[in-house]
């Protein structure tokens, strides 16, 4: 099961990569992009994943994401997503 778990997170933190990439190769960060609906689906599934290695995958994926796009504009999602990926690290 966890190794399913991995190969099934291994595949959403590659479409988040790929999203990345996509948006990326179009230039500057567009607020509103689909990388912004990648981001977010892939935190959702992020924390509700066991292995601590998917975890700090899409931790360190994620942290590459908003290092290009910065944090969300809104307080509260900024906020909620400062304390997934504390959750995700720890």
């Amino acid at each position: 099961p966890a190794d399913q778990e991995l190969e099934a997170a291994r595949g959403s933190t590659a479409v988040l990569r790929s999203a990345l990439e996509s948006a990326q190769a179009k230039g500057k960060y567009q607020p509103g992009s689909p990388i912004d609906q990648e981001r977010l689906k892939l935190f959702q599934q992020a924390i509700t994943w066991h292995a601590p290695i998917a975890r700090r995958e899409a931790a360190a994926l994620l942290r590459e994401v908003i290092k290009w796009t910065g944090w969300p504009g809104n307080k509260e999602r900024k906020q909620q997503f400062q304390s997934w990926l504390s959750e995700l690290e720890s």
